[in-house]
C-alpha cells in the first residue's frame, strides 16, 4: 500500500518471521535496506530516481544515517515515510519514520549524494534537484542527530581487529560496490554476542566513507565503551564504513 501526501511517500511492507534475528526482532541491515527501499521509490516518484540519475550518467549513494528507536521492531507490518527536507552543496536531507501497530517506532536522519559513475565523484546537488517544491516538513518529530564525526584519534586508536571479509558477488549492488545492507552486517557481526542478546538499540549512526569492490579484503575492527559499541571497516588501512550503536 502507498500514499503520497505533502511530498511525502509513505509505503506499508509486510515483514516475514525468517527476517528475524534470533532474539525475534527485525535486523538493523534489513531496516537499513527497507528504508533505502522506500526512499528510492520516493525518488523515483518525483522524477529523481536512480534509473533517472543512470540514463544521465549519475547515481544516489548513501552517506549518512543516524536512526532512533523508540521501540523494538518485530515482524507486524511496517510503514514507512520519507520525504526530502533540503538540499545543498553535494548532499540532501532526507527525514524517515517508521509505525508499526499504529505507534511510532523508529526515526532517521539521512543525507544522500549523487555521483558522477564514471568519475565516481560527487555532483552539484541542484543539478540533480531543481524543483524545490518537493521539500517536506516534518513537524515535532524527534529525530535523531547526525554526529559530526563518528570516532576521534583517540577513539580510532581503541579499535581492535576483530575479522577479516573478502567482498564477493552476494556482497554487491547496482553500483557494483559493496551494498550498504551489507556493511550493516559486516559490523553487527564484529559486536559482542552479549549485546545484541541482552539489550536493546536506543540509536544506530552509520557513515559511508568509501566503496568497496568485488575481491577487496576488508578488516572489521570493534570497540566497545559503556553502553556505545563502535565499528570500523577498513580497506588497505583506508576507512571504508563506521557504525556507533548506543544501547539503551
Amino acid at each position: 500500500m502507498e500514499t503520497i501526501s505533502d511530498h511525502k511517500l509513505s509505503m506499508q511492507l509486510e515483514l516475514w518471521p525468517f527476517h528475524l534475528d534470533l532474539r525475534g526482532r527485525y535486523p538493523l541491515s534489513q531496516l537499513v535496506s527497507r528504508m533505502i527501499h522506500v526512499a528510492g521509490e520516493h525518488a523515483t516518484h518525483f522524477g529523481y530516481g536512480i534509473d533517472h540519475l543512470m540514463a544521465h550518467g549519475a547515481s544516489w549513494v548513501l552517506s549518512r544515517m543516524s536512526i532512533r528507536f523508540f521501540h523494538p521492531i518485530g515482524v507486524d507490518p511496517l510503514t514507512i515515510t520519507t520525504g526530502v527536507t533540503d538540499w545543498v552543496g553535494i548532499s540532501t536531507d532526507r527525514v524517515i519514520t517508521l509505525e508499526q501497530g499504529g505507534r511510532l517506532v523508529a526515526s532517521a536522519f539521512t543525507k544522500w549524494i549523487g555521483i558522477d559513475i564514471r568519475k565516481r565523484m560527487p555532483l552539484p546537488i541542484d543539478t540533480l534537484l531543481t524543483d524545490r517544491s518537493v521539500r517536506s516538513s516534518f513537524p515535532d518529530l524527534e529525530l535523531p542527530e547526525i554526529p559530526r564525526r563518528l570516532m576521534d584519534r583517540e577513539m580510532t586508536a581503541k579499535l581492535r581487529s576483530v575479522y577479516f571479509h573478502k567482498v564477493r558477488y552476494s556482497d554487491l549492488d547496482i553500483n557494483r560496490h559493496v551494498n550498504s545492507s551489507v556493511w550493516i552486517s559486516l559490523a553487527m557481526d564484529a559486536l559482542p554476542i552479549a549485546h545484541i542478546i541482552e539489550e536493546e538499540l536506543a540509536e544506530a549512526h552509520l557513515r559511508f566513507v568509501k566503496e568497496a569492490r568485488l575481491g577487496d579484503e576488508l578488516l572489521v575492527k570493534h570497540y566497545s565503551e559503556g553502553p556505545v559499541d563502535y565499528v570500523q571497516i577498513e580497506h588497505e588501512e583506508a576507512v571504508c564504513f563506521q557504525l556507533m550503536i548506543v544501547r539503551k
